[in-house]
This record gives structure tokens, C-alpha cells and sequence, in this order.
């Protein structure tokens, strides 16, 4: 397809092998669960079906799917980076035991020590995964969310074009989650008292991260600027018809997917960066079809580029080779900002250390990084825990 790679990619190539010949065909290509898979088989597309990444992110996906289990499919969620490109072997950001198999059981088995009392402060990825191999352990654990939504920043991830797998992956967080004898408690602020008020024995925090602030100079009444984590939570506001998009250098989605959202709005993009090329992070399976359809839109590229500053009607952006300046006619400006974590809670809690209380940050909150390791930050805090007597 012109805009992203659709599931069961090579299923329409199989179906055309399979009208010339009778040998057995068996078919792969981001097949993620058991009803695509019957689908292809009920079709005729195929004899067999091949997974890969599916059963890396699940191995336990035939035996669910014999159950009647379906919807407990931990999902792959097909972005191909560690599975790809980890050192050493597979691993998954999913599934954190993938890899790990000689130390790690993919289901964590009930605590060798005793039942402890788990506090968890964030409903992120993070978050809901300690509570969920915490709560699978037999743990007393109670999760709390600031929000009314669990989910964190999976849910604005999902708000760009293309990306609405990874408000699957939190549906099913907080399905397993809801499942367990877990409490949880939503629209609750964690402060360090509401946390020490339920006696815990570990607290866990998964508070993430936020945009640093912006250190470009504006004029008075100069045009809007504001980040790519603003321009997502209001999905439907277009910020006006000529739009500067500013790369902060990281070259990732977070700042392609909002250029993706700027032209599914109908928005004129010129995209900035100090690189020598858009999207330099994206992995090589997505970056074509990025370029196809940014550059189809009329994007307008500009490498080697740093904004300025931004005045009224305009932004100031410089050649970071040549030096040269020039002013761009614009009616907002969105910057991808370098995210810093909401480390106040761990802070305030470590003043509070002689109460014995053991405290253990996880995920963005102890440095912004990728979904892989919020996963196994969370894994590794909750499975120690378990063989502690």
C-alpha cells in the first residue's frame, strides 16, 4: 500500500502463487493474531501459516488461541527494533523475558518470598506492567493514575497516522491488569503521602517524562509554538494552513508521526532538522513509505536546519553549514523538545528513606527512553522482588 505496510503483507502474493501451482504453500508477513491467521486458511490463500515477531511478542499465542483466549494475546506490535537489531539475540519490547529465556519464564511463577505490598505511581506502559507481573506474582498491588485514563503516553502515540497499534498494546495492559486483584486508582495524583498512607513495601514509580521547555526567542506576538506532544492531544485543531515542524535531532517517530499528522490535516509541512536527512531513526522497513507519502504531500525538506526564532507571521531558521539565515512564512510552529523525566516523586520519597520504605524508579521517569525499556525496567524491579524472602 502507498501509506504503511498492511497485516498479512504477503498474504495477495501467496494467493497469486497459489493459483499456479499445487505444492504446499505456507505464507508470513505480519500475521499478529489468530484471526487473521484463520482468515488466510479459511481463504485458501495458504496451508500454512508462519509467525515470527508474533510469537516472540507471545509465545503463549497458539495455546491462548486453542483456549478461547484471544483477547490475552500479548500483541506484537510490529516496529521491528529489537527484534532486529538487539546484540546477543532476540529480545522484544513486549515481552521482556524474550532473550531472557534461561533466566526469565516468559510467565512469572508465584513469589518464592513473601507477599509483598507494591505501590505503583503511573498508569503508563511502565506502570501497568509492574502491576501486572506484580499482581501475576501474588503481590497486594495498588496502581495509581493522576488521570482518568490508563494508558500514558501509548494513548498519544496513537493519536499520529499509522501508530493505532499502540493503543491496542494499552488496551490490553489494562485488560490484564483489570483481571488481577489489583487496585486501581484513577484520577488520584501519587503524592509521597497518598503512596506512604498505604504502608507499602516497594514503591514504583513510572511517572515518565514531559517536554523540556523551549529556548527559542519569540517576538512579541509572534506565531504559536508549541510541542508535537501538544499538537497530538488536540488531534482535531488544525494549527493553521503553513506549518514549521522542528526536529530536535533524535530523527524518531515522535517527530514523524506528527508530521504525518500535519498532513493528514490538510496542513503545508516545511520539515526541519539538523541531520543530513528526515526520519533518520526510522528503521529502513518504514522509512520509504514516510518519504512517499510526506513528499506526495508537498512537504517541503530541510536538512542541516535549526529554528532561530519566530516572530509574527514568520520563523527565523539557519543553515547549520552555511550559517545563512532566512525567514519563513508561517502561521505556527511545532518543535519535537527533548523530553526530561518527572523524577519530583523519586526526589521527595529518597528524603523519606529512613521510613523504610524501598523506592524504585522505572522507565522515563529514570532517564526518557524508547517502550523497551520501561518494559523491562518494570520486569526487572517486580521479578527481583519476587525471590527477595
Amino acid at each position: 500500500k502507498d501509506n504503511t505496510w498492511p497485516l498479512a503483507v504477503a498474504a495477495p502474493y501467496a494467493a497469486q502463487v497459489r493459483a499456479v501451482t499445487d505444492l504446499k504453500l505456507l505464507v508470513g508477513g505480519r500475521i499478529t493474531n489468530p484471526e487473521i491467521a484463520e482468515r488466510i486458511l479459511a481463504e485458501g490463500t495458504a496451508d500454512l501459516v508462519g509467525m515470527g515477531r508474533a510469537l516472540i511478542a507471545d509465545p503463549e499465542l497458539p495455546a491462548k488461541a486453542r483456549a478461547g483466549e484471544a483477547s490475552r494475546i500479548r500483541p506484537c506490535l510490529g516496529f521491528a527494533q529489537d527484534c532486529r537489531l538487539s546484540q546477543g539475540g532476540v529480545t522484544c519490547a513486549v515481552n521482556a523475558a524474550a532473550g531472557r529465556e534461561t533466566t526469565w519464564s516468559a510467565v512469572l511463577p508465584p513469589t518464592t518470598g513473601r507477599r509483598r505490598r507494591v505501590v505503583i505511581a503511573g498508569g503508563g506502559p511502565g506502570g501497568l506492567e509492574a502491576a501486572r507481573v506484580a499482581g501475576s506474582a501474588g503481590h497486594e498491588v495498588v496502581l495509581y493514575e493522576a488521570t482518568e485514563q490508563l494508558g500514558g503516553q501509548l494513548l498519544r502515540a496513537a493519536r499520529a497516522p499509522y501508530r493505532e497499534d499502540w493503543a491496542r498494546y494499552a488496551a490490553y495492559l489494562e485488560r490484564e491488569v483489570r483481571a488481577l486483584p489489583v487496585d486501581v486508582r484513577l484520577g488520584t495524583p501519587a503524592t509521597p503521602a497518598v503512596l506512604l498512607a498505604d504502608e507499602p513495601d516497594l514503591v514504583i514509580v513510572a511517572t515518565g517524562s514531559t517536554p523540556s521547555a523551549s529556548e527559542v526567542v519569540g517576538e512579541p506576538d509572534s506565531v504559536p509554538l508549541v510541542s508535537t506532544w501538544d499538537l497530538l492531544d488536540g488531534t482535531d485543531s488544525k494549527p493553521g494552513t503553513r506549518v514549521l515542524l522542528v526536529d530536535d535531532g533524535s530523527g524518531f517517530w515522535e517527530v514523524c508521526g506528527a508530521a504525518d499528522h500535519l498532513v493528514r490535516l490538510g496542513v503545508q509541512v516545511a520539515f526541519a532538522t539538523p541531520n543530513a536527512m528526515i526520519g533518520r531513526s526510522v528503521p529502513h522497513e518504514s522509512i520509504a513509505l514516510l518519504h512517499k507519502r510526506l513528499r506526495a504531500a508537498g512537504t517541503d525538506y530541510l536538512p542541516f536546519t535549526r529554528l532561530r526564532s519566530v516572530g509574527p507571521g514568520s520563523a527565523r531558521v539557519v543553515d547549520m553549514l552555511t550559517g545563512d539565515e532566512r525567514d519563513l512564512e508561517v502561521d505556527a510552529v511545532v518543535v519535537q523538545l527533548p523530553n526530561r523525566p518527572v523524577d519530583d516523586l523519586v526526589r521527595a520519597l529518597a528524603a523519606r528513606a529512613a521510613e523504610g520504605v524501598t523506592v524504585r524508579a522505572i522507565g522515563d521517569s529514570v532517564s526518557p527512553r524508547r517502550l523497551t525499556y520501561a518494559t523491562l525496567d518494570a520486569n526487572r524491579v517486580v521479578r527481583e522482588l519476587s525471590t527477595v524472602h
